[in-house]
């Protein structure tokens, strides 16, 4: 085989005709010869091919077309340079050759931004000319306008990025963003951007017209996802406005977010946040803060409804802080934690609420739940006291929590708190016209046990049930234990004045007349053995005879005391006559000496013995057996202060011997 049968072989036909074309190129046969190599994927041929027509072409655009396919197919090959050439004729023949300056910016942008920013800025310069009417340009009458206005703004927000994240200017940044968004406002990218680089800035001024701005693009479209982004743009101009301390600015954004999207917990707290601010819109702080605790307990409890108890519990915490004295939020946050078992916290919580609160109901309820929790979360035992202590102050006398202190009190064996709390309730009853008189007095009787078994105050006791017989005088237990009283004091003139008391008001109850001669007869025993009262005895003896008119008892007591009145008559006055003629001082001491000791030793008007050994006393301070008698006598009829005299005086005669 000859070698010219074998190049016959080889030669390829496309490339064949590729030559042929290169030496006559033509319009019929460049359309012919371009596509089938498109269909071969020949494309070093097609890059061949259409750089050999473009500069016989005519038309510009059809050339710029040329050189722009001539440049992508040099592009796949591999040859950069070529077809960045190739592409820049098409652009310069085309300036809106969208495919042509696409190509160009992808093998370009890479490696040289600023260059990518200049073609972009260039196509986007013709761009903004091509529906002018004075610089038309023939060949784009098929374009449609809103297909420029998609590219001119998908370009902008493209060269805007170039700008921002390569070249370092903001400004040209901005700028491109701005354009993007008048072109197309309904997509909002290129403003968010914008507003991210103002924000970045620090020019809030400027991001918070960017979304007034994007609000005026909303207009009055009601639509779901335009009243959503309208609710996200208010929110964000509340918190601008919020971070700028312009608090009305910051209200009406917000209160107009929450309109728009009443579930926003973000809108509800920012809102909350400035209705807490001091000195919001000059009116009463308290109503304001009032709002914004309502509105921390409508997102607290939204967010423990969706499980989310910490986040929740935050926003309660916020609002019974905000507003202490409400009860709304405090109760809310009492529920949280209790039903987070977080007893610790919910004590310090009711701690705090019960010393703020005013209303007497709501503290009174307060403490009731502290008292509940001490008895059952959390048992404290002295806690449980402090804060009965402080509820039965709110109750009625006899309440439950009362009674449940008593125990307590007595349990503790704490009789002086015991003691306070009966007192208290015994005054509060006092006070009640409604009280039941037998009521009153078992209160009183009670409390007088308390102090004289436990706290060892008899003389408290006493007044207590001298206060138990002032309410009802004719009470057997008070007035039994009030006369044990005294004679356990052995105070028998003050027992016979008790005597006398009751027996007034048995008379007055219609006692019969055998009673009232078996209390005389007391009466009368006391007053001539215990006080040697002769005078009172014959007068309780007398009143006997009324009742019992020609009684022999009564007859012969009479008789008995009037010759032993008489016999003590005729003694005092043989002293009374020694005393008077005692030729000195020392026979008249001895004399009354005499006198007082024979008062004393015959029980007859120990006051007299008093007066007379007092009288001793005053000429011989000295005369420690006189002191001494004359403190037994105090004692005996329960002079406390004569008593007490005595008593000094015998230490000070004890402090002048030493």
């Amino acid at each position: 085989m000859s070698e010219d049968t074998l190049q016959t072989q080889t030669i390829d036909p496309l490339e064949a005709r590729v030559v042929v074309f290169r030496q006559q190129p033509d319009a019929r046969g460049f359309a012919q010869l371009r596509q089938e190599l498109r269909d071969a994927g020949r494309g070093e041929l097609l890059a061949d091919v259409c750089a050999t027509w473009a500069p016989h072409e005519r038309d510009p655009l059809r050339a710029a077309d040329a050189w722009s396919e001539a440049g992508e197919a040099m592009a796949v090959l591999g040859e950069a340079e070529t077809a960045i050439e190739y592409l820049q004729l098409a652009i310069e023949l085309d300036p809106t050759n969208d495919r042509a300056t696409d190509r160009l910016l992808e093998i370009v942008e890479p490696g040289d931004p600023a260059l990518a920013a200049e073609i972009i800025e260039r196509e986007l310069a013709e761009l903004a000319q091509l529906f002018d009417p004075a610089r038309k340009r023939p060949g784009h009458d098929g374009r449609r306008r809103a297909d420029v206005v998609q590219r001119r703004a998908a370009q902008h927000r493209r060269a805007a990025e170039l700008w921002n994240e390569h070249l370092g200017r903001v400004d040209r940044a901005l700028w491109h963003f701005q354009q993007a968004w008048k072109l197309e406002p309904h997509r909002t990218e290129a403003l968010e951007a914008a507003r991210q680089l103002y924000h970045s800035l620090g020019d809030d001024a400027m991001v918070a017209k960017l979304f007034g701005a994007e609000l005026e693009v909303l207009g009055n479209d009601k639509s779901a996802a335009a009243t959503a982004r309208k609710a996200h743009v208010r929110l964000e101009l509340g918190k601008l406005a919020l971070r700028g301390k312009d608090l009305e600015a910051a209200a009406a954004h917000l209160e107009e977010a929450s309109r728009l999207d009443p579930t926003s917990l973000e809108v509800a707290e920012r809102l909350a946040e400035v209705y807490a601010a001091p000195g919001f819109r000059g009116g009463d702080d308290g109503a304001w803060r009032h709002k914004a605790s309502q509105l921390f307990v409508e997102v607290g409890r939204r967010r423990m409804a969706s499980r989310d108890d910490a986040t929740g519990i935050n926003y309660l915490r916020r609002a019974a802080g905000i507003d202490p004295q409400s009860k709304g939020s405090s109760v809310a946050l009492e529920e949280a934690l209790s039903g987070a078992a977080q007893w610790q916290e919910l004590d310090r919580m009711l701690r705090h609420r019960s010393a703020v609160v005013q209303d007497p109901a709501e503290r009174a309820e307060v403490l009731r739940r502290r008292a509940a929790l001490y008895r059952n979360q959390l048992p404290d035992r002295d806690g449980l006291v402090e804060v009965l202590t402080e509820l039965v102050a709110y109750e009625q006398p006899g309440s439950k929590a009362a009674r449940e202190l008593r125990e307590l009190l007595r349990e503790d064996q704490a009789w002086d708190a015991l003691s306070r709390l009966m007192e208290a309730e015994i005054n509060a009853l006092g006070q009640d016209p409604s009280t039941p008189a037998s009521v009153l007095v078992d209160e009183i009787l009670e409390l007088a046990t308390v102090v004289r078994e436990h706290m060892g105050d008899r003389d408290r006791a006493a007044e207590l049930l001298h206060q138990a017989l002032s309410v009802d005088p004719t009470h057997e237990e008070a007035l039994a234990r009030y006369v044990d009283h005294f004679r356990e004091r052995r105070d028998w003139r003050g027992l016979i004045d008790l005597m006398e008391f009751a027996l007034d008001n048995v008379r007055e109850a219609g006692a019969p007349d055998d009673e009232l001669v078996r209390r005389l007869e007391e009466i009368a025993q006391l007053a001539e053995l215990r006080l040697g009262d002769i005078p009172r005895a014959i007068d309780a003896w007398q009143r006997i005879a009324e009742l019992e008119p020609g009684s022999p008892k009564v007859a012969e007591a009479l008789r008995r005391l009037s010759a032993r009145a008489k016999m003590w008559e005729q003694l005092v006055a043989s002293l009374e006559q020694e005393v008077a003629s005692a030729p000195s001082p020392a026979q008249r001491t001895h004399v009354l000496k005499k006198m007082a000791q024979t008062y004393r030793e015959r029980q007859i008007e120990p006051r007299r013995a008093i007066e007379l050994y007092e009288q001793i006393i005053a000429a011989n301070p000295d005369d420690d057996a006189v002191l001494k008698a004359l403190g037994e006598l105090y004692e005996r009829e329960g002079d406390d202060a004569g008593l007490a005299a005595s008593l000094r005086r015998m230490i000070e005669l004890e402090d002048r011997r030493v």
